[in-house]
């Protein structure tokens, strides 16, 4: 999914028209979910084991705690660049907790029965390396798991078999826009393990995109539903809305949720003639490896390739620093992990009031269109 998305935007880069002189989207906030008044000024990355069950932990720095809580976090189908939910994962670790990245597939032919098991012993293997010296130790009270597209599926299957399989109780999970699960006879998908042993005290999000021409909600709304063990009041489905009022415009898409890392203020872009990338990049990334884009993107010429002709498409979301849509994202998951680590649950924790929904207002006063309850 993720691999056709990124190389259709790709060769269609050239068709994009620039950016018109648009309302700007609101800013992070500073304080409470979501916000970047952060505990921690650096994150420490280090990346273990290999193939399938590689992963990648990101652990705050500078200073580092003595213990942290442990988020385990799932990417997209291909989309096994940690770099690619870079900035998700930094507001993470620099809020003071660890992030176990999962690969759970050594490539796009990986079959989709191996996702699950890879993902069960890469956060066991996750665990042992963190108990060792030199590691933040991990406080596995306060465990949670949050995931993406496939790995919004795994979100749920991992909440479901972690406790059978010597894990850490989940706490609280979000599922944003999952799929696709397998049903029936059809040869793809993902299987859905028994959702009704989430445990029942967990908190649950699912989270679905308006615009979601990849996966819609209909997995959303199956592990809202066959998680019938966490009681209503403990768990929401939440609908990212489309807002194309500013620029960059707030699409509500499958892609919505990757962002990567912020270039430095003080970053550098060409202003020559526009270069454009080669077709080995394309095709690279369109196989799920994204090293030659982090290196062309990281360039002057890069950036500058990035703001003429990705500012008016919804790829902006992937490859350029962090917008509303993803703040709010940040906000959820950081309200729901502080009541489930507290047992202090409110209305706001799970986005069932109009403040917990509220996306801000653009640079020239106008509301943002708030997230909407997509409960029936």
């Amino acid at each position: 999914m993720h691999r056709l998305l990124l190389l259709f935007c790709f060769l269609n880069s050239a068709s994009l028209l620039g950016a018109a002189e648009k309302p700007t989207p609101p800013p992070q906030t500073k304080d409470g979910p979501g916000g970047c008044d952060y505990k921690h000024a650096a994150v420490r990355e280090s990346k273990h084991g290999s193939g399938g069950t590689e992963y990648h932990l990101f652990e705050p720095a500078q200073p580092a705690p003595e213990s942290a809580p442990v988020i385990v976090f799932l990417h997209g189908w291909t989309a096994i660049d940690p770099w690619l939910y870079g900035a998700w994962i930094n507001h993470l670790a620099r809020r003071g907790n660890i992030v176990i990245h999962v690969r759970y597939q050594e490539s796009a032919l990986t079959p989709m029965e191996q996702f699950t098991p890879n993902t069960l012993t890469a956060v066991k293997a996750a665990l042992v390396e963190l108990a060792k010296p030199g590691h933040v130790k991990p406080d596995t009270s306060r465990f949670a798991i949050a995931g993406h597209s496939v790995g919004g599926l795994l979100t749920a299957n991992l909440g479901a078999l972690a406790v059978e399989n010597g894990l850490p109780v989940p706490r609280a999970l979000m599922s944003v826009q999952p799929g696709r699960s397998a049903r029936g006879k059809q040869p793809f998908g993902l299987k859905l393990a028994d959702l009704s042993k989430i445990p029942a005290d967990a908190l649950l999000i699912c989270l679905t995109g308006e615009r979601d021409r990849v996966c819609g909600d209909t997995d959303a709304r199956r592990i809202f539903t066959e998680s019938t063990s966490i009681p209503a009041e403990r768990k929401n489905l939440i609908i990212l809305t489309t807002d194309t009022h500013g620029q960059p415009a707030l699409t509500g898409s499958h892609l919505a949720p990757c962002s990567v890392p912020a270039d430095a203020p003080d970053a550098a872009i060409a202003t020559g003639p526009l270069k454009e990338p080669d077709l080995a990049l394309m095709l690279a990334a369109a196989t799920g490896n994204f090293t030659p884009a982090r290196t062309f993107l990281a360039t002057p010429e890069g950036r500058q390739w990035r703001r003429e002709r990705l500012s008016a498409a919804s790829i902006v979301e992937t490859f350029d620093p962090p917008n509303a849509q993803d703040f709010a994202m940040w906000r959820l998951f950081d309200a729901l992990c502080e009541a489930a680590f507290t047992g202090q649950l409110t209305a706001d924790t799970l986005g069932k009031s109009p403040r917990s929904l509220s996306m801000g207002q653009w640079s020239d006063g106008t509301p943002v269109k708030p997230m909407r309850c997509g409960v029936k």
